[in-house]
């Protein structure tokens, strides 16, 4: 793993607003692990030796022992091994190395509650998978889909042994890793949930998880834990490009809790997370970005967060930060270069809150709102930062097995009586079956493709629709139709398709979450007479696209990612949209909001990648962001390939307000360093009253 080293200090590209007051006139901050105790049971159907996704490793051919004194190392290493096998196929003999190389097939490696020793990493054996070669010479890995969860969280512990060879001081070595190279650019994700890693003792080089997921991944539920508190980082996120949505987490020990270092499209949201006994940082940000909400920190000897990039861009709120009881010299937050925007931070063993470029410092205490470069608002109000929006935050809704088996219905439970459309069989009736069943868990438990033709009503008896990552197949019709009122949410997780349009169509007043799940077309389309419906994103690949589908509701979105060159990405009218984290690709818009919405984007990347045809004098015709007659908080940066010719957006920001029109372009924006025509949005108020 590459070591991270402090760059040359950037130069001062504005003035700074910061609002700070003392400690007794903070805000009640309720940050920090959840630990939402979730414990993970599948029917017998879903496990492997019965054709399904589900590899218990304490199972043959695997047959791990989880009793803490056997290695299981090579017992988990086999299970890896039967995902790598088809990852490695579709590469070698698949349609050659141009496509992307995402198998039909997707497995989830579970852990039973138990203790697994380690004594090396647990990653694929055998050579590394290589998507493609480029000119560059940079090899890009194709390992994908790769899914651990654990039975809970308190009862399945991965634990390295004491002194393992190979985890010496300067390793940086793994004991989970999500790949054996530095890149990796396919849609891989990635999930790890319900488990605790224990590093053991005298592992000083190691590093609990190196994550790697493209375009959407999870680290939910965990701890990370060194018994002598040594270790280089517990988790490392090294590889571009890497992004997602991460939450319940407690990282105890090690050198660096979060350590995040790509540029390249590389953004990770953090909620809830405990950061407890670094020695070094507990969160350090080289050319990543990052945003960051509810993360408590406790007895740092470092900084809580650091920028050590002209690249890095951190986002932080409503957070806590104590420093170790000896106290600390240096600031809560180091920001030395890059760009930085934060509400909401408490502070206490700091010789200072904020430090930035030097000579910027916000004293210790309360901190309610600091943006560095400056906040700017159209149309212009005096102390921009303090108008910002500042939308209510709803959590998602968690994450849920049922604790009775019994409620499970297993879609291929139901095919009997059913008439196939066609061959291949067509799942229509048998998922209607299921979902009528009166159970409140439907789930997809085969590891091959689902063809469905039908729309399918969803009931206000289903909680949850789990599809354990099978792909569904549809002909361009709606796939989930929320069909019946209630006040408890439906939650779709888990499902990758083909062919729906829309994906979900949200037809009754109940609220819906989706998250974990990928489409090629549109995702959602709310279908409500009347407003307010609530609609929940979290790690989701192509929502929106269409304007009028996301429209007169509220919108909580944690990490989400659209690639569209027709439409803007994200468009959305008359909505309160809270966005936490997103990555788009082309060049259109990423958000664009109509009609009086409410809309904050809390950190993310706009990748302006397409073809020379579809830009005007080697620029989009879009602005990044489009805000018309609505208001908003924007906070983000741009960030496309390096090549020789200089492209990208040129209309950072474009607002319209009756008839009147403010322009936001890169001439007037900071620079991102590491990119030719790269540029940080510093925090943009907009449609703000005095």
């Amino acid at each position: 793993m590459p070591k991270i080293t402090p760059l040359s200090r950037l130069l001062c590209l504005s003035l700074f607003f910061v609002s700070a007051l003392n400690s007794t006139s903070a805000v009640d901050l309720t940050s920090g692990d959840r630990h939402p105790g979730t414990r993970a049971v599948f029917p017998e159907s879903a496990l492997y030796e019965n054709g399904g996704p589900i590899i218990d490793v304490t199972r043959a051919p695997f047959n791990a022992k989880g009793d803490g004194v056997t290695d299981d190392t090579q017992a988990l290493v086999k299970a890896y091994d039967v995902i790598a096998k088809d990852v490695r196929y579709e590469n070698e003999y698949g349609k050659g190395l141009k496509n992307t190389p995402i198998p039909d097939k997707s497995y989830i490696i579970y852990l039973p509650d138990g203790e697994y020793l380690v004594s090396d990493t647990i990653i694929y054996s055998g050579e590394p998978i290589i998507w493609r070669r480029p000119s560059s010479g940079d090899l890009l890995e194709g390992i994908n889909l790769v899914h651990f969860i654990g039975e809970s969280r308190e009862g399945t512990i991965i634990r390295l042994k004491d002194a393992s060879e190979g985890f010496e001081a300067g390793s940086h070595k793994p004991v989970i890793s999500f790949g054996k190279l530095e890149f990796n650019n396919v849609e891989t994700n990635n999930l790890v949930e319900n488990i605790t890693i224990n590093t053991g003792s005298e592992n000083p080089g190691a590093v609990g998880i190196y994550h790697v997921g493209a375009n959407m991944s999870t680290l939910r539920n965990l701890t990370i834990h060194s018994d002598d508190g040594a270790g280089y980082a517990g988790i490392a996120v090294i590889a571009p490009p890497t992004m997602g949505y991460h939450s319940d987490i407690t990282i105890d020990g090690f050198e660096n809790g979060i350590l995040m270092t790509p540029y390249h499209v590389s953004h990770n949201s953090f909620e809830y997370i405990s950061l407890i006994g670094q020695s070094k940082a507990a969160i350090s940000v080289e050319d990543s970005s990052t945003s960051l909400r509810r993360i408590r920190v406790e007895n740092c000897g470092g900084p809580a967060i650091e920028i050590v990039g002209k690249g890095g861009q951190v986002f932080a709120m409503d957070s806590d930060f104590s420093a170790a009881s000896s106290g600390v010299s240096g600031p809560a937050i180091s920001a030395e270069m890059g760009s930085l925007y934060v509400r909401d931070i408490r502070t206490s063993g700091y010789a200072t809150s904020i430090s930035a470029y030097g000579n910027r410092q916000v004293k210790e205490g309360y901190v309610e709102a600091f943006a560095y470069p400056s906040a700017h608002a159209y149309p212009y109000v005096k102390d921009a930062l303090l108008h910002a929006l500042n939308l209510p935050v709803k959590d998602e809704p968690p994450v849920s097995y049922p604790e009775n088996l019994e409620d499970w219905a297993v879609v291929e439970d139901y095919i009997e009586g059913t008439e196939a459309a066609d061959d291949p069989f067509d799942y229509s009736e048998a998922v209607q079956a299921a979902m009528n069943s009166g159970k409140p868990y439907v789930i997809f438990s085969k590891t091959g493709s689902y063809l469905i033709t039908g729309t399918i009503d969803v009931p206000a008896s289903v909680k949850v629709v789990n599809g354990l990552f099978s792909k569904i197949s549809a002909k361009d019709q709606t796939l989930f139709k929320v069909s019946e009122a209630s006040e408890k949410p439906v939650i779709f997780e888990n499902i990758q398709v083909w062919g729906a349009r829309p994906i979900i169509s949200h037809e009754a007043m109940r609220p819906v979450a989706i998250r974990m799940t990928r489409g090629q077309h549109s995702m959602y389309e709310n279908k409500n007479e009347a407003a307010g419906a609530e609609l929940f994103l979290t790690n989701i690949c192509n929502v929106g696209k269409d304007k009028g589908s996301i429209r007169d509701q509220k919108v909580w979105a944690r990490f989400i990612n659209t690639e569209n060159g027709l439409t803007p990405q994200f468009p959305v009218v008359n909505t309160d949209f809270w966005l936490f984290g997103y990555k788009t690709e082309k060049h259109r818009s990423s958000v664009a909001a109509y009609d009086g919405s409410r809309v904050e984007v809390l950190g993310g990347v706009s990748n302006q990648y397409t073809q020379a045809k579809y830009l005007r004098d080697g620029y989009s015709p879009d602005a990044t962001f489009l805000i018309e007659n609505s208001q908003a908080t924007i906070f983000a940066c741009t960030n496309g390939p390096s090549r020789k010719d200089e492209f990208g957006f040129f209309k950072l920001l474009e607002v319209t307000k009756g008839n009147k029109t403010w322009t936001y372009d890169v001439s007037k924006a900071p620079k991102r360093h590491g990119r030719k025509g790269q540029y940080f949005i510093p925090a943009s108020i907009v449609g703000a009253e005095e």
